[in-house]
């Protein structure tokens, strides 16, 4: 007796809704307009993200391996371009007295300066501590709101422990070849672990 209840319930409440839907028709109409052409503006604005991506990618691709010939300052140049090429206002500020920043990269959209830190290091070797120790020491001097080091080797564990309650981002070998060669964005990948 109770799925015959609940099955005339169901009748009754679809009923209602046709019967609702035909003598409302316009506003039925109009909501389903509104639906439809919301759906197709994130359609539009989706596509035309994708297509900045692309365009991304194929504008500037580095592997892992390119990183490994590049000198230090070349190095930097290409973390700078990457930035750049992901929407920022980025300029390379490396050298001698850069306070532990080689890059500089200001994101438009946010209003929130990045200080970057690039360490290139032989095939294999891993970033330590110390530096997070550098780079957390300037935040305020760069007036910087993101730390991040990038590196195109790795990160001891003890330099990974010491960077994440300091929210100071890393950016291993990995995630450099996500960055420079599949497109991805640096917001993506330089996560505070």
């Amino acid at each position: 007796m109770v799925p015959v209840l609940i099955g005339a319930g169901v009748v009754a409440a679809v009923g209602a809704v046709v019967r609702a839907a035909v003598q409302f028709w316009p506003v039925v109409l109009a909501v389903a307009a509104a639906a439809g052409g919301g759906v197709w503006v994130w359609w539009a604005q989706e596509r035309k993200r994708r297509a900045l991506r692309a365009r991304r990618v194929a504008a500037l691709r580095v592997t892992p391996e390119q990183f490994d010939t590049l000198s230090p300052a070349a190095f930097e140049d290409a973390v700078r371009d990457l930035f750049a090429r992901d929407g920022f206002t980025a300029r390379r500020v490396g050298g001698r007295n850069d306070q532990a920043a080689d890059v500089l990269a200001d994101d438009p959209a946010t209003g929130r300066r990045w200080m970057v830190q690039c360490k290139h290091t032989r095939t294999g070797a891993r970033v330590g501590v110390r530096v997070l120790y550098e780079v957390n020491g300037t935040r305020e001097a760069h007036r910087a709101h993101e730390m991040v080091v990038v590196t195109n080797g790795g990160f001891t564990a003890d330099a990974r422990a010491w960077a994440t309650p300091r929210r100071i981002r890393l950016v291993d070998r990995e995630a450099l070849r996500l960055w420079a060669t599949a497109g991805r964005h640096i917001t993506e990948l330089a996560v505070v672990q």
